[in-house]
C-alpha cells in the first residue's frame, strides 16, 4: 500500500493545486500546497459528500490524506465505492452538481493516477470543467486549439 500511495503523490506532482478525477478508478484527488490544507479539506469533503449526496464514509467511499515529502505533494483522496458514490461521482465530473464541486475546491482537472489523459479547458462561467482530450498538443497547435474550443462550446 505504501508504494502504491507513493506512485500516486508522484503521478499528481506534475499537476497544479486544484481537483483532478479519476474516471477509470472512479476517484477524485485534490492536491494542495501545504499539509493544513490537504486536511482541512478532507474535513470539508467529508461534510460536502454528506450534506448534498447523503453518502457514508467507509459505506459509500474512503478518504485519505496522501502526503509525500519527498516532492512536496499533499493530496486527499477519495475513491467511491457503493453506487450511490459512483452515482455521485458521475454528478460532480458531469456538471450536475455545481454547489458541490464550488465547496470542494473549485475546478477538476481529468487524469489517471498513472497518466495525464489531459487538460481542462476554461468555461464560459470561467469555471473549468470541460475536458479537451488532446491537451497539451492542442497548445503547440493554434488551429486544432480553436477547432476543439468551437465543438467543445457545441455540446455545452
Amino acid at each position: 500500500m505504501k508504494t502504491e500511495i507513493s506512485e500516486i503523490a508522484s503521478d499528481l506532482s506534475k499537476f497544479k493545486p486544484g481537483l483532478i478525477f479519476d474516471a477509470d478508478g472512479v476517484s477524485l484527488f485534490g492536491k494542495f500546497q501545504d499539509e493544513i490544507s490537504a486536511w482541512k479539506s478532507k474535513k470539508r469533503w467529508t461534510e460536502v459528500l454528506h450534506d448534498y449526496f447523503l453518502l457514508e464514509e467507509e459505506r459509500d467511499y474512503e478518504i485519505q490524506v496522501i502526503s509525500d515529502l519527498s516532492s512536496l505533494t499533499f493530496c486527499v483522496s477519495c475513491s467511491f465505492s457503493s453506487a450511490c458514490g459512483r452515482y455521485a461521482f458521475w454528478r460532480l465530473i458531469n456538471h450536475q452538481a455545481p454547489e458541490a464541486e464550488k465547496k470542494l475546491g473549485g475546478t477538476i482537472n481529468h487524469a489517471q493516477p498513472s497518466q495525464v489523459l489531459g487538460s481542462a479547458v476554461r468555461g464560459k462561467d470561467n469555471d473549468t470543467w470541460i475536458v479537451a482530450p488532446i491537451g497539451e498538443a492542442t497548445d503547440k497547435n493554434k488551429e486544432a486549439a480553436q477547432i476543439i474550443r468551437k465543438l467543445l462550446n457545441i455540446f455545452k
